[in-house]
């Protein structure tokens, strides 16, 4: 009985978390569309996510949110970077100031960084002054996933000389 619930708990133990970890949240907050599982599943590029986080700072939330991504294929992964092991690692993706908790998607030479601010955005409510806090983590995800392993990029064009305003 017991060599049987150990072969049990292995089998377990390598489904993907997307079969042993059910989302429990009331908005569905672990629960990847099926446009993301495609694009994923999809993948004919490596994707390395980095997550610049201090040891011991980690946020549940992503933590989970990004298991859930990496079960998905085989060619993304998630690798943590701790800022003070590696101080330099984030300026070579961004100038601005990196948050603890941020993200650096990379594929090739294509790369976009999103700061953790990002990934929980305000909205202020002026009758009570007061702030609500949502979570969007997969939408930006996804969609700098969808960026870096794009080779179609939009162009902008910018016609000038015609008369129209500054």
């Amino acid at each position: 009985v017991l060599a049987i619930l150990v072969a049990v708990n292995l089998l377990v133990s390598a489904l993907p978390e997307t079969y042993t970890q059910p989302d429990l949240s009331g908005s569905g907050l672990y629960d990847l569309s099926e446009q993301t599982e495609t694009l994923i599943g999809g993948l004919e590029q490596d994707v390395t996510v980095y997550w610049i986080v201090q040891a011991g700072q980690e946020d549940s939330v992503l933590e989970n949110l990004l298991a859930k991504y990496e079960s998905l294929s085989d060619r993304l992964t998630v690798e943590k970077k701790n800022p003070d092991v590696y101080p330099t690692f984030a300026a070579q993706y961004t100038d601005g100031t990196v948050e603890n908790n941020s993200l650096v998607v990379v594929s090739g030479e294509k790369s976009r960084y999103i700061g953790y601010t990002e990934l929980y955005p305000a909205e202020v409510d002026y009758s009570t002054y007061s702030y609500s806090y949502s979570f969007d983590g997969e939408g930006l995800i996804t969609s700098a996933i969808a960026y870096v392993v794009s080779d179609d990029l939009p162009q902008l064009y910018v016609l000038e000389g015609h008369g129209e305003a500054e």
